[in-house]
């Protein structure tokens, strides 16, 4: 468990969208069936409800630096870097809960990152730009 913090990057917020469930994302931790006399029923197996953070960055630049203190890196390397920092889905990091405005314990869903290029018209010479979406699982 790591006490790292995903940190805020100035102009480069992100599309944040929060679900909450109980259960894993395919649906175990609970169980439904039919008792004799038809009636469904559900019995819950987890003791407190997950929740999912997916997280979309777009318009990252290459040829731009982040802001500080990722000035060593591209705008999409800092996501790059962040992601190798934290090890994928084997470490677990704070994120910041744009509800309610603290800071929860999560890990990557994935144990790989996709940049998407974004083609922008308008842009000088075609700029090509990148984005990026990430699922993460709050780890209680």
């Amino acid at each position: 468990m790591s006490s790292n913090v995903w940190p805020v990057l100035p102009g480069l917020e992100p599309d944040i969208e929060v679900e909450d469930f109980w259960g894993d994302s395919e649906g175990d931790g609970s169980y439904e069936f039919k008792t004799i006399s038809g009636k469904k029923q559900v019995a819950v197996t987890w003791t407190a409800d997950r929740t999912v953070f997916r997280v979309s960055y777009h318009g990252l630049r290459v040829g731009v630096s982040a802001p500080a203190p990722y000035a060593a890196y591209s705008e999409v390397g800092v996501v790059r870097y962040l992601f190798a920092l934290f090890k994928g889905k084997w470490d677990t990091f704070l994120f910041p809960d744009p509800i309610t405005g603290s800071n929860v314990q999560v890990r990557f869903v994935s144990t790989s990152l996709k940049l998407k290029r974004e083609v922008v018209s308008g842009g000088a010479g075609g700029q090509g730009w990148y984005g990026c979406s990430f699922v993460l699982e709050e780890d209680k």
